[in-house]
């Protein structure tokens, strides 16, 4: 049970990395009146970048969004059982379910057990819940021991991420249990070391949730398992069998080395859970948000009721009454647990909803970020199996709407609404611990979909929504977000040479201009009203490269008020392969030797050259930040020692470390020092021509090459500090001397001094590994003495992205 989860119980550094933007919300950057080194203007600078004007606050075309840069996370690459505390397996023995090519799994998946003991699944009468009628038939399978004493049950966690303990560290166990009398004696060992241990002394006939805490008296991550060995003889029924550590976040129960990695990105927002799990391959393997947070589907309806039981903590015997706890949440099959064609792939993957979408609010608030949840449109996964789904209770669409409707109830209602519906699902969330609403501004509808079938049920939400809203406004406080396929090639680009009269449509904006064009049933005459269009494209680095521009050139509400969208990029991230190619030819660039890499399994994916690539794109992002209002790269957890869906991710876990990639210092650094208005700027070269690089490709089409520039950037201020903000990326082999000349700008006053934050390749393929200190995310420092007040000179070093923060009084 995660902490904030309520139970009623009846009975130096820091200061520069302040400057550069890692502060916390609404503080002032601390500046040092003192600089680093001296940054007069070159004599002979290669490049000049010239700032000029007022900072125009005055319309939307030079604002950027401020919920530009944030975060995706989808439980893919095991994901969920690296974030979970819950250090153990199919703690419910519900791994019998019916899925896209029919009933599979061993209920005991994970269990083993030893000493002359066998183990059986019963499921139906006699379970935690059974004796509450409002859980219907919920989780009603549980774990019986046969045994003549001394027996033994083990659990060694999952295989992608092996159970690990740390000195020092508690390890929370809990499960409930009934028809036994005797000691149970826990520990926590490998073949030849008890690493924790303890006991519980079960007595009594009726379920019971008992709980202790084992502390680790040394380290281990390998080898482990947990394990319970029965004193008496006789039958013991087990259920929810947890083992949780301590050492995590404890308002959402993720690890703490994983959280800490989260938090320091200081993401805007947070997009949750997915992604591809959203849509499943049937009723039973789509991400149900419902299921996430113990809801019971009953009767043509959806509950969450009060869960009362008795718990004994050490001896100690108490009523706790509970909602929404994970004894009462039904899993779903993970639909990463199949291969394309819905070939079960994995011996186990499934969504226990340890971290269900309560756990995701509560981390979008201890992040400070938005959420931004995404849920099921009411068709399965349109790349695997393409199918209507039934819903919660038959009623197909309608039962998806219902929930996307009591998601913002759940999330922002008020539990004193005149909308009963509201009121209770407002409830519920105070009922589990949270009396304040959730931020909310977006809800995605459906992920990686578009077509005929796709459009006509998005537009049923949207008619849904509009209708609701004029109802009750909460409804209309949400804007709702459209999905636009798979690849690059579904989105608009305004300079297609391949398309007619050089522009191609976007698949969403396509539909939306159709639908606002006709007679709609929500009155809808503005094609940004039908949605924000959720890109999504994996692609070679010198793509990003190529169209860092390509939102200069689409429509803004001055020019185009009835045409015009907003962009939410919902993933991206760049591959030396290929991997869904915005174009037809299947080239591989090639800069770098692909064999050479034996850092990650599947060969060269998570390097410097993606990273700069992707920090291009970013320039561009932020530069058309007005209409591009959120950005995430994707998938953010990789298993570094283990199989893998998704080859090329933000972060690689172990189970008891992590490895930060390039990608994920280059986000860190946007995220840190994105600014408010846009600034105007002009950069010019000594050469008279901007440097270029070339890229050599060979592919199934022909030999090719691929020339793109060498620099990118992009200007803004900061809104709240002033400051004036200037991020550079270098992804040549030869550092620019540059020029910042502010002169030119109107209404401010300079204070003589930037912070400067750096990170840094010295080769295309540099990545990182847990083996190495990092070497990419430079130290941060200060410049100053600027030529006349207002013109200082940088070094952009080779292969970099580089932050400069310029302080005004």
């Amino acid at each position: 049970m995660k902490k904030r989860i309520s139970a009623l119980v009846v009975s130096g550094v820091m200061g520069m990395a302040m400057l550069l933007g890692a502060c916390a919300p609404k503080e002032a950057p601390f500046v040092p009146e003192t600089p680093d080194a001296e940054a007069p203007a070159f004599a002979n600078a290669d490049a000049t970048l010239s700032l000029t004007g007022a900072i125009d606050k005055s319309g939307e075309a030079n604002r950027i969004s401020s919920d530009l840069f944030g975060l995706f996370l989808e439980d893919i690459n095991y994901a969920s059982f690296a974030l979970d505390d819950n250090l153990l397996i199919n703690s419910s023995f519900e791994n019998t379910i019916t899925a896209y090519t029919g009933t599979y799994g061993e209920p005991t998946y994970g269990w083993t057990a030893g000493g002359g003991a066998s183990i059986s699944v019963t499921s139906g009468q006699g379970g935690v819940l059974s004796d509450n009628s409002d859980f219907g038939n919920v989780n009603n399978s549980y774990l019986s021991v046969s045994q003549q004493g001394g027996g033994t049950l083990q659990n060694s966690g999952h295989s992608a991420v092996p159970m690990a303990v740390e000195q020092g560290v508690g390890y929370v166990f809990s499960a409930f249990i009934k028809g036994y009398s005797g000691k149970i004696t826990l520990e926590i060992r490998d073949a030849n070391t008890v690493y924790a241990s303890g006991e519980v002394n079960p007595s009594g006939s009726g379920w019971v949730k008992y709980q202790t805490t084992l502390t680790a008296n040394a380290s281990a991550d390998s080898g482990l398992r947990f394990v319970m060995t029965f004193e008496s003889g006789g039958t013991v029924c087990l259920d929810n069998v947890m083992l949780e550590t301590q050492d995590k976040n404890e308002a959402t129960g993720i690890k703490s080395y994983l959280y800490d990695a989260i938090a320091a990105l200081s993401p805007k927002f947070f997009r949750f859970p997915g992604g591809c799990i959203i849509e499943g391959l049937d009723d039973t393997s789509y991400y149900d948000w419902k299921n996430s947070i113990g809801a019971v589907a009953k009767d043509g309806d959806d509950t969450v009721p009060a869960f009362t039981y008795t718990r004994n903590v050490d001896g100690r015997e108490e009523e706790v009454t509970t909602y929404g706890e994970q004894a009462t949440r039904t899993p779903n099959t993970n639909l990463w647990g199949y291969d394309n064609v819905g070939r079960r792939a994995t011996a186990y993957y499934q969504m226990e909803y340890g971290l269900g979408f309560y756990e995701y609010f509560l981390l979008c608030e201890e992040l400070g970020a938005k959420a931004i949840p995404i849920v099921n449109c009411g068709l399965s996964c349109m790349v695997r199996t393409s199918q209507a789904l039934n819903g919660r209770h038959g009623g197909k669409i309608d039962d998806f709407i219902q929930d996307a409707f009591d998601l913002v109830a759940f999330a922002k209602g008020d539990p004193n609404s005149s909308d009963p519906d509201e009121a209770y699902w407002a409830q519920v969330r105070v009922n589990m611990g949270h009396a304040e609403p959730f931020e909310m501004d977006y809800l995605g509808i459906g992920n990686e979909q578009c077509g005929y079938y796709y459009e006509d049920y998005y537009e049923k939400f949207v008619e849904a929504f509009t209708e609701k809203a004029k109802e009750n406004s909460l409804y209309g406080s949400v804007r709702l977000i459209v999905g636009n396929c798979t690849m690059f090639t579904h989105c608009e680009n305004p300079n297609d040479p391949d398309a007619p009269n050089g522009h191609r449509k976007g698949a969403a904006q396509t539909a939306a201009e159709a639908y606002v064009n006709d007679d709609n049933a929500a009155g809808l005459y503005r094609v940004a009203d039908y949605g924000v269009v959720d890109q999504h494209y994996y692609v070679n680095y010198t793509d990003l490269f190529y169209h860092h521009d390509l939102y200069d050139g689409y429509a803004r509400p001055d020019d185009s008020p009835f045409g015009y969208y907003d962009v939410f990029v919902g993933e991206y991230a760049a591959n030396t392969d290929i991997v869904r190619s915005p174009g037809g030819d299947n080239i591989v660039y090639e800069s770098t030797n692909d064999t050479a890499n034996t850092r990650f399994d599947d060969g060269d994916t998570s390097n410097w050259l993606n990273a700069l690539a992707e920090a291009a794109m970013m320039t561009g992002f932020e530069r058309n930040g007005d209409i591009v209002k959120l950005a995430a790269y994707a998938p953010m957890f990789g298993n570094l020692r283990g199989t893998r869906q998704w080859a090329v991710d933000m972060m690689y876990y172990t189970n008891t470390a992590l490895v930060r990639t390039p990608s994920y210092y280059v986000q860190q650094l946007f995220m840190q020092n994105s600014g408010d208005y846009k600034v105007q700027s002009e950069l010019t070269f000594a050469s008279g021509s901007a440097p270029t690089l070339t890229f050599e490709g060979s592919g199934t089409r022909g030999d090719a090459s691929r020339t793109v520039d060498q620099i990118y950037y992009v200007v803004s201020a900061d809104e709240e500090t002033g400051d004036i903000l200037i991020k550079i990326v270098n992804a040549g082999e030869s550092s620019v001397r540059f020029n910042f000349s502010l002169a030119g700008m109107e209404g401010i006053q300079l204070a003589d001094i930037a912070g400067v934050r750096e990170v840094l390749g010295y080769d295309y393929t540099d990545e990182n590994a847990l083996d190495a200190e990092n070497v990419m995310a430079q130290p941060a420092h200060t410049i100053g003495a600027f030529t006349d007040g207002n013109t200082f000179g940088y070094e952009i070093k080779a292969l970099s992205v580089t932050a400069i923060r310029v302080r005004t009084r």
